[in-house]
């Protein structure tokens, strides 16, 4: 047999409070996935359809920049515009927000941009380099 144990109301109240706190916490997760999956789908169509264009190489190509399309970058939870995301044939460019306060151990920009996007970038021309196919200051 199962004791029901009893609760005082401001026991019941803190813990319909938890539970409401928990489900926000839930939903605006839920939202921020949402958004960075759909920037994930973004990034990886564009990356299939042209290739990494290195720092040292923009600069020989800000003509090219002019036509490009601008697809704005915005917060899951409040619409705000956070990034620019500039397209071109050639290459694709991030510009953020300048009120944007970003760090570059911010997550998920640290864990999914530079450790997993850009470390890989970077294991693959290590290989490139030791086949012989790039040099090495490229």
């Amino acid at each position: 047999m199962r004791k029901s144990m009893k609760f005082s109301d401001e026991q019941i109240r803190d813990i319909l409070k938890l539970k409401d706190h928990i489900i926000d916490k839930i939903e605006k997760h839920k939202e921020e996935i949402d958004m960075l999956e759909k920037n994930l789908n973004i990034l990886n169509s564009t990356l299939k359809e042209s290739s990494f264009t290195k720092a040292s190489a923009l600069s020989s190509n800000k003509t090219k920049t002019s036509s490009a399309t601008s697809i704005p970058i915005t917060n899951g939870s409040g619409g705000e515009v956070i990034a620019n995301a500039y397209v071109t044939p050639d290459q694709v460019s991030i510009v953020l927000n300048e009120e944007v306060g970003i760090e570059a151990d911010t997550p998920p920009l640290k864990s999914f941009f530079i450790d997993r996007i850009i470390a890989e970038m970077k294991r693959k021309d290590s290989s490139e380099v030791q086949r012989g196919k790039i040099q090495p200051e490229s």
